[in-house]
């Protein structure tokens, strides 16, 4: 039986979100992502932040429309166009009616605080209730209670490996202008590593050596 719930565990800067980012995207789907800075994860909280979103597979797109000149406030329709096509108002109004299907993504959920009360509880209501699918991450999934949750699957994400992290540095510069020679970024990745790893690089965190190359 398929449930609906990942877990994406691995070092921070891996990629783990921009994993889940990356695949909605490619679907075309939105992301209802809950994080440890978006403030309080109590029970309470969650409830609050999710509201109906949990009941509904889809998220809505359509926007109300406030670009009706002052002078055309009156009218009621618009002259239809002499090739038989509908308005361009009704295409317009069916277009952002559509429909995206939807993702909840929790951040970091093995790092809660005193005031995350009932984090676990109702995240376990949250997923049993849900139509959605929910992807969490952790670092460390010792602390999350998988017998709690009907896990589909967990993924083990791992630093990327040096050769290709250079690679894509050294790409994200092109793409702004800069070249970055190889070793420039090789000393990147590993400033960037964690513990004593330094020197080969194998613990690198791709996230921190992005942030170290804007500074670059």
């Amino acid at each position: 039986k398929l449930s609906n719930v990942i877990v994406l565990t691995g070092p921070p800067g891996v990629g783990k979100s921009a994993a889940a980012h990356a695949c909605a995207m490619e679907l075309d789907w939105s992301v209802f992502e809950i994080y440890p800075g978006i403030g309080k994860r109590s029970g309470k909280s969650i409830v609050s932040l999710v509201g109906d979103a949990a009941r509904n597979h889809h998220l809505g797109r359509a926007k109300a429309r406030d670009d009706t000149p002052p002078g055309d406030a009156g009218l009621a329709t618009e002259p239809a166009p002499l090739d038989g096509s509908p308005p361009e108002s009704l295409s317009h109004d069916a277009a952002v009616r559509t429909v995206r299907q939807s993702l909840f993504l929790f951040d970091e959920v093995d790092i809660l605080f005193r005031e995350d009360a009932n984090f676990w509880p109702t995240l376990a209501r949250l997923v049993a209730e849900s139509r959605r699918p929910v992807i969490l991450t952790c670092n460390d999934i010792s602390l999350v209670p998988l017998e709690d949750l009907p896990i589909q699957a967990i993924l083990e994400f791992e630093p990327c490996e040096p050769e290709l992290a250079c690679s894509y540095l050294q790409h994200l510069a092109q793409l702004n202008g800069l070249h970055l020679d190889c070793g420039v970024a090789r000393a990147i990745y590993a400033r960037s590593s964690r513990g004593p790893a330094r020197q080969d690089c194998s613990r690198g965190d791709l996230r921190q050596a992005i942030n170290i190359l804007q500074f670059w």
